[in-house]
């Protein structure tokens, strides 16, 4: 019941405080959930289109190879990476693929992938 209650404290707090324009003393964010969602996207997309250390660790120790719909969850799965599969979907829904030579690009796998 305690807990409950603070839920639904805070969630009262967060929605006027932080949600409420920046007018009227808030932080100005629209929607926090949509925010979060969005900067998710966001590192998947950085995920494949940039290169760095992060995405050199990400790409050995949870893609191995593997085109983004095939990666599985796993239990030993950092929270962050368990969050970034959540949202794998919807950043799928919004992407697009240049083919070029097709060395890289094997869309093909997954539709063979479930239909095995």
């Amino acid at each position: 019941m305690c807990v409950s209650k603070c839920n639904n404290a805070c969630e009262s707090f967060v929605s006027r405080k932080v949600c409420s324009g920046t007018k009227k003393g808030g932080l100005g964010i629209k929607d926090i959930r949509k925010l979060n969602l969005s900067l998710l996207a966001k590192w998947w997309w950085k995920l494949e289109q940039e290169t760095g250390i992060w995405q050199d660790i990400i790409n050995a120790k949870y893609i191995k190879g593997k085109p983004i719909p095939l990666i599985t969850h796993n239990q030993n799965n950092c929270p962050v990476w368990a969050d970034l599969l959540k949202v794998r979907s919807l950043y799928l829904q919004g992407r697009k693929v240049k083919i070029r030579n097709g060395k890289n690009n094997q869309f093909w796998k997954p539709l063979l992938s479930v239909n095995q």
